[in-house]
């Protein structure tokens, strides 16, 4: 059902793509796709989630970047990143010492070096959540390379 959503998408993003080559600013465009959240459609896994009560697929957002004055093909990179790492991405060597301008804490790598907490809730405990509290049934801790389930590991509830 959002098959059609997708390749919509995709198609507006090359002909944008196509306008920044044409009018000579593709490279010297920044470019950062981001979502909140992955999808798992029902006929591809990208990993095995076997022993968990999800595919892995759901809570592994999209992340793509094209840097300033990048040539040649794109280039898969599976770095642990997550969506939190965008604005240190995108003011990265454009503004010095960004801060968050909620926090005014300074932007920066979000420290992956030890575990990521992932936060796992059905869509309908976030639908009917009341005010700003909804249940989360399970979390769970990555490190490293997420396409490897023995990094992940489902967090005793408190």
């Amino acid at each position: 059902e959002h098959y059609n959503a997708f390749v919509a998408t995709f198609k507006q993003i090359g002909l944008w793509f196509d306008f920044l080559r044409e009018n000579n600013v593709f490279d010297n465009t920044r470019i950062i796709i981001v979502s909140d959240h992955g999808f798992d459609n029902q006929k591809t896994k990208i990993f095995n989630s076997a022993g968990f009560p999800f595919k892995k697929e759901r809570i592994t957002a999209t992340l793509m970047v094209k840097d300033f004055n990048s040539k040649g093909i794109l280039k898969f990179n599976d770095d642990f990143m997550t969506n939190a790492d965008t604005p240190y991405i995108t003011t990265k060597d454009i503004i010095k010492d960004a801060k968050n301008p909620f926090t005014n804490n300074s932007l920066k790598e979000c420290n992956k070096q030890n575990r990521v907490k992932i936060a796992f809730t059905h869509g309908e405990s976030t639908r009917n959540r009341n005010n700003t509290q909804f249940k989360i049934e399970n979390w769970y801790t990555v490190k490293d390379n997420i396409f490897i389930d023995s990094n992940w590991t489902q967090e005793v509830p408190q």
